[in-house]
């Protein structure tokens, strides 16, 4: 199986995603090969270098906001210079981890990468200048980086080996449906979830009965109500759940237009309803993953227009709070959301268990002595 993905899929996955290990697992099994089109990874690698740089500047920033306030009073604080001074320091480290964290990926996954020859630029200049290929319009600039894509995978795919292409951009994802010999998936986890994948890992689970123990007990409903159990207590998984925009789907379903800065909390626990899992799937012996959906109210927030709450009708006014104001127009709504919640329930092993010893512990997750380690993984929200 090759296996290939757009940035937006790894910026989406991160490199240690509950789905990515999965994948890691059928590579490590030589099941797949991941191919990534090298300027994929230098889309990701620039984006993370951009956001780490950004939230820096930004803690560089508050840290002298801090000083302002008290110098203003008359006194310096050294420490919060000290401080400023040791994190500017500390930068370079940061920028070099995550530079070590790319090549540890691409060992580990074992990641061919498509260097396009030149050849490959000509095509995508006579495709900008046409607006074919993967080009939505004629001279349209966002769209070379997927040109590039496109044209690498249409080289790779040229020896006609089938190819499973992941993808979300609509023009790119059209452009590579048109070859018969490449599938096409908007999210990774559909490809998980795809009887090939999991037909699989249930060859890689069958050499080992124990894993088999175990997944039967992790996937019984008995296990996985207590593990809903435990989300759903004050202060835990659910409580602390957060979405971001990029994981909020049909935004238009909002009240008033959203400007940016889309989030959800964590869901109203009294209003979950239609709870669905998925297969269980072994990451390795002890450390297991367990898809989940459910329905759910959540609180939505978001940045909007004032000028729209003015004008909305009055049943819209009602259900949305301004939480803050820029005196420009700009403001921070918050509103409550019936939706559809994706998540996965991710299950480590902390110690070694008899399989049918788990029912028992699953009643004491959370406690101290507990050799269950059970988290609620947020992966999408569907208004």
């Amino acid at each position: 199986m090759r296996v290939s993905i757009d940035t937006n899929i790894l910026h989406q996955e991160g490199y240690m995603s509950q789905s990515m290990r999965l994948l890691q697992r059928v590579i490590n099994a030589s099941s797949l090969e991941l191919i990534l089109s090298e300027i994929v990874l230098r889309e990701y690698e620039t984006k993370t270098t951009s956001d780490l740089s950004a939230k820096a500047q930004s803690v560089k920033d508050n840290l002298r906001e801090i000083s302002k306030i008290f110098a203003r009073s008359g006194d310096d604080i050294e420490s919060v210079t000290d401080f400023n001074n040791g994190f500017t320091n500390y930068l370079p480290e940061l920028h070099s981890r995550l530079n070590e964290m790319t090549k540890t990926w691409l060992k580990d996954f074992k990641v061919t990468i498509l260097n396009p020859h030149p050849g490959i630029y000509e095509q995508v200049w006579n495709d900008y200048f046409s607006g074919k290929g993967a080009f939505k319009k004629l001279k349209n600039r966002d769209d070379i980086p997927d040109a590039v894509i496109a044209r690498s995978l249409e080289e790779l795919i040229s020896d006609g080996m089938p190819l499973i292409f992941i993808c979300k951009d609509g023009q790119l994802k059209e452009y590579m449906s048109n070859f018969p010999q490449v599938r096409v998936f908007a999210e990774l986890a559909e490809l998980i979830r795809s009887k090939e994948f999991v037909d699989i890992l249930g060859d890689l689970d069958a050499r080992d009965m124990v894993i088999e123990e175990f997944k039967q007990v992790i996937g019984s409903e008995t296990f996985l109500n207590n593990v809903m159990k435990y989300f759903s207590a004050i202060e835990s998984d659910f409580h602390y759940s957060y979405w971001e925009d990029g994981m909020i789907e049909n935004q238009s379903e909002l009240p008033l237009p959203a400007w940016r800065g889309v989030s959800a909390g964590g869901p109203i626990v009294s209003s979950i309803q239609g709870v669905e899992f998925g297969q269980v799937s072994c990451i390795n012996p002890r450390h297991y993953v367990v898809t989940v959906t459910f329905n759910a109210s959540l609180p939505i927030s978001f940045v909007g227009d004032y000028a729209d709450w003015i004008h909305a009708p009055d049943d819209v006014k009602r259900s949305i709070e301004i939480t803050s104001a820029n005196g420009d127009g700009a403001c921070e709504f918050m509103t409550v959301k019936r939706a559809k919640i994706l998540g996965e329930i991710v299950v480590h092993l902390l110690e070694s268990e008899d399989p049918k010893s788990l029912l028992i512990h699953s009643q004491y997750i959370g406690t101290d002595d507990s050799p269950l380690d059970v988290e609620f993984v947020p992966n999408k929200v569907i208004l």
